[in-house]
């Protein structure tokens, strides 16, 4: 695989179609990072980045639930656990969420996406008068995707029930083979992240 486009997750929208079909995320430029474990330093590759956490590839593997220390680009520094680790790639949630001024930049500089998060959990939706159970297969700060959909007009506005008290509302912005991409009106509140959280280390 080329340096230039390292591809994350077989779930993520890539630079060419087939990959957006297939829903890849991918870091358009390498960047290197240093990942600490108490006396170890890896090096790792970083694939997307936000304010609550990373993704990143690296030959040396990671342990699961690990507490690290992250240098960033920019000497940008964080702290954080290792959530998940597959297949070369890990996840990582910091333990205090980092400034916006501190990740555009470097996401912008890298063409990272924002970070988006596998969770394959059942929830239901409600547009109009349409009510259905279906699928979160991921979610970011920004958006989410569902499995289970009927096709949907682009511009739907609809709402998504992670939880009862806990929705979040949206905008569908494509629709296509049972999937839907929504983009969120607001970003997700800390009781919402801690859903997501929950639902990651329910899986793990």
């Amino acid at each position: 695989m080329e340096q230039n486009a390292v591809v994350i997750d077989r779930d993520a929208p890539a630079l060419n179609d087939a990959a957006r079909r297939q829903g890849r995320l991918v870091c358009e430029q390498p960047c290197t990072v240093s990942v600490s474990l108490g006396a170890a330093m890896v090096e790792a590759t970083l694939v997307d980045l936000s304010c609550f956490g990373m993704m990143a590839t690296s030959p040396t593997p990671m342990l699961p639930r690990a507490f690290v220390d992250v240098a960033l680009p920019g000497g940008v520094r964080a702290t954080g656990q290792v959530r998940w680790c597959r297949d070369g790639q890990f996840g990582i949630e910091f333990s205090a969420p980092l400034p916006a001024r501190a990740v555009g930049p470097i996401s912008r500089r890298h063409g990272a996406r924002p970070l988006r998060l596998a969770v394959w959990s059942p929830v239901r939706m409600m547009a109009g008068k349409l009510t259905r159970s279906v699928v979160l297969r991921d979610i970011s700060d920004g958006g989410l995707q569902l499995a289970g959909t009927d096709e949907m007009m682009p511009g739907t506005r609809l709402t998504v029930e992670l939880a009862p008290d806990l929705s979040l509302d949206g905008v569908v912005r494509w629709s296509r083979d049972g999937r839907t991409g929504v983009e969120l009106v607001a970003t997700l509140t800390p009781v919402a992240r801690e859903w997501v959280s929950f639902q990651l280390m329910a899986r793990g």
